[in-house]
């Protein structure tokens, strides 16, 4: 079965890539792409497969998919990482397109990223400095390196040394083509390249060139409408410490949210307007006018391969085959989008904005959030800051009420805030739920009943303390700390432990056992706190941990 749906995919790849080099649009239509689109084309058809439609592209849009494929978010929060052997594989790639096509693109892109990822594939020697050739017993480095057997190529001045023999070829290729287009750019890339020592460790020179390209990449993003790991780590960090208080109050958005809107909004204008000039251009020599009843077969055709939408994204749709509930707020945001389209189309771009910082920027169960799951988390998490703030205004009537949710949906910060107070909510969890479980543990007649048992003592002791389940949870260590609540199971009720792995946790979830009490429970599932009822029942449960301590 595993085969067949594979196979599917090859041949539904392969159709997609003849409708559209079959179609005389295609050139002007790809200069229309976004780099994130064209990304999931290239994944789509295979970036093997993808060289006709990578050599359609401008030198921008090449930069812009280096910078989509050649980095990947390691932590969230923090920095993206090169990996530079990503690159080999669209080098081979570009070379196939074409070695002249694949120089001048490597040129475009300049000095810096080129020495990037050429410098841990290749080791560089200056010529000019090293003993000259004898005709006997000679020990200059090109006749050692040919002792060797090394793979090696004179450009200019230096020595240029592969430093694995099965990517030496394609790494040569490019070189020599970028010296015959321009042996100036090759000398200045080669004379950077000359500290270089291996793939996988950087020098400090590296590390800094390293770090600059990071920095740079993460400004150009961010102009882009990207949500960086570092932009999405302040934001979250402070939604969680700001007083709760003030996020109520708020009536603009946050300096964070004001900027990414901002600079979405300039990156939409900009994007509109080049590809008026691509799709109409006025210079002689630009690429063909692309005609409507082609540019709407070649949309028709990235919508049937599902790689675009053909209506909005689909965060606001209902739960599928799970227990999670139709919230309020998804409610009333399918209910906004028959009446005020445009307000909807806000609100929704904040809910992309949303998961795509939890994306960026949070851990969940121990790894990062997918597309589909941050979305859903997004939600969640905006539909408990919407009951929370409809807690304060008690007693209001249905019509009351829907009037107020309309009020706080009509303009920013909208679901922004919504978001940033249930977040604020749901992790201060793991601690409120760490100082009631170090509260039952050590109260006195716990201690008093356990004296005769001290080595339970010593292990709870242990659990909590050796590392400090506190410090772990600031830090955000909750592997540890799950590994310490696993002991506790020596003189806490296991379905309770469970409770508290739940809600001490990266982001914290209700557990359904609350539904029905742990001592009755027969699951262990959980699904997004969405309700103040829901908090409600935590705490309730971590008011009584005592009566579940087994002494």
């Amino acid at each position: 079965m595993q085969k067949r749906r594979q196979l599917t995919k090859t041949q539904s790849s392969k159709q997609l890539l003849k409708t559209l080099t079959d179609n005389p649009g295609l050139p002007a239509f790809v200069r229309t792409l976004q780099a994130p689109v064209l990304k999931r084309l290239i994944d789509h058809v295979g970036l093997h497969d993808a060289g006709d439609l990578i050599a359609l592209t401008s030198a921008q849009q090449m930069r812009e998919l280096f910078e989509e494929s050649l980095w990947e978010t390691l932590v969230p929060g923090q920095a993206e990482r090169l990996r530079p052997e990503r690159f080999l594989e669209w080098l081979d790639v570009m070379l196939e397109a074409g070695t002249v096509f694949a120089a001048q693109r490597l040129i475009e892109l300049g000095d810096a990223f080129v020495v990037l990822n050429f410098a841990p594939l290749i080791t560089v020697i200056d010529a000019t400095v090293l003993a000259e050739h004898q005709e006997e017993a000679c020990r200059c480095a090109m006749c050692m390196l040919a002792a060797r057997d090394a793979s090696f190529e004179v450009l200019g001045e230096y020595i240029v040394v592969g430093l694995h023999d099965d990517e030496w070829d394609t790494v040569r290729t490019a070189l020599v083509e970028i010296d015959g287009e321009d042996a100036t750019f090759l000398q200045r890339v080669l004379a950077q390249c000359s500290t270089a020592p291996t793939m996988r460790d950087f020098n400090p020179d590296d590390r800094m060139r390293l770090d600059d390209a990071t920095y740079e990449r993460d400004r150009r993003r961010e102009h882009r409408g990207y949500v960086t790991p570092q932009m999405a780590a302040v934001f979250l960090k402070s939604a969680r410490h700001a007083s709760r208080e003030a996020l109520v109050v708020q009536v603009d958005y946050d300096p964070i949210s004001q900027r990414y809107f901002d600079q979405l909004a300039a990156a939409a204008a900009t994007a509109t307007e080049q590809r008026r000039e691509i799709v109409d251009p006025d210079e002689e020599g630009a690429v063909q006018p692309i005609t409507p009843v082609q540019l709407r077969a070649l949309e028709t055709a990235l919508v049937d391969a599902q790689l675009v939408g053909d209506r909005q994204p689909g965060l606001l749709s209902g739960p599928q085959n799970t227990r999670e509930p139709t919230l309020a707020l998804q409610a009333r945001l399918d209910r906004l989008q028959l009446t005020h389209p445009t307000v909807f189309a806000a609100r929704l771009g904040e809910l992309i904005f949303l998961a795509n910082v939890l994306m960026s920027g949070s851990w969940f169960q121990g790894g990062r959030f997918g597309e589909a799951e941050a979305a859903t988390a997004a939600l969640a998490c905006a539909n408990l800051g919407l009951d929370q703030l409809l807690a304060g205004h008690g007693g209001m009537r249905a019509e009351e009420r829907a009037l107020l949710i309309e009020s706080i949906l009509d303009a920013p910060p909208g679901i922004v805030r919504l978001f940033q107070i249930g977040w604020n909510l749901i992790q201060a969890l793991p601690l409120r739920a760490a100082h009631a479980l170090l509260d039952a543990l050590r109260a006195d007649h716990v201690r008093e009943q356990l004296q005769r048992k001290r080595w339970i003592l010593d292990e709870i002791e242990s659990a909590v303390s050796d590392p400090d389940i506190l410090d772990l949870i600031e830090q955000g260590e909750f592997a540890d700390v799950g590994d310490n609540l696993v002991l506790l199971t020596l003189v806490l009720d296991a379905r309770a432990c469970q409770c508290l792995s739940t809600l001490i946790a990266d982001f914290p979830r209700y557990p359904l056992q609350l539904n029905v009490g742990t001592q009755r429970a027969r699951t262990n599932e959980s699904q997004y706190l969405t309700t103040v009822a829901q908090l409600a029942k935590v705490d309730a449960f971590l008011e009584q941990l005592d009566e579940l301590l087994k002494i």
